[in-house]
């Protein structure tokens, strides 16, 4: 875990390639680095400090994401600019406050936060090559990938992987 100097030390400097490039820059469960480095946005989870607050201490001047699990969770999550759903799949990555592996949310949870706002929805959590499409199609906006990017071992071919899929799908009309 980084000490709060070298997280915002590294934090400032993203913050900087990210304006160079053009690039949004949202910084996890800290609106006090996200607020000081000049990031774009901040993301909290459910055991983060609670959106409204949230929302009130940055002046609703940076990007807000939450973190949900479920319909209920989405719902009371739709003041941000944008929900996170998952984890869609079981992972290793997502774990609960106690450590424990958290369950899997599924494909028909991720149809119903998604028929719920018309915000960007992101799904996070146990995405791959093999079920990035069906997401998708589910009615998600961005999938959150960090595991099956480096699974293969070359992480330029994985992201035009990705690319790819992403490019290749089209919203019905």
């Amino acid at each position: 875990m980084f000490l709060t100097g070298n997280f915002l030390y590294t934090a400032e400097k993203i913050s900087a390639v990210c304006e160079k490039g053009n690039v949004i820059f949202i910084v996890n469960d800290r609106p006090d680095i996200a607020i000081i480095s000049g990031a774009h946005g901040i993301h909290v989870g459910q055991d983060d400090i609670p959106l409204g607050r949230l929302m009130f201490l940055t002046g609703q001047s940076l990007v807000t994401g939450v973190s949900t699990q479920s319909v209920d969770e989405a719902a009371a999550a739709l003041d941000a600019d944008y929900i996170a759903v998952g984890p869609v799949f079981t992972t290793g990555s997502k774990t609960g406050i106690d450590g424990s592996v958290l369950p899997a949310t599924g494909i028909e949870e991720v149809k119903k936060i998604c028929s719920l706002t018309d915000k960007p929805v992101v799904a996070i959590g146990g995405i791959n090559l093999s079920n990035a499409a069906v997401l998708l199609e589910a009615g998600v906006s961005s999938l959150a990938v960090i595991s099956a990017l480096f699974a293969g071992g070359n992480l330029q071919s994985s992201t035009r992987d990705f690319l790819n899929i992403i490019k290749s799908f089209k919203r019905p009309s």
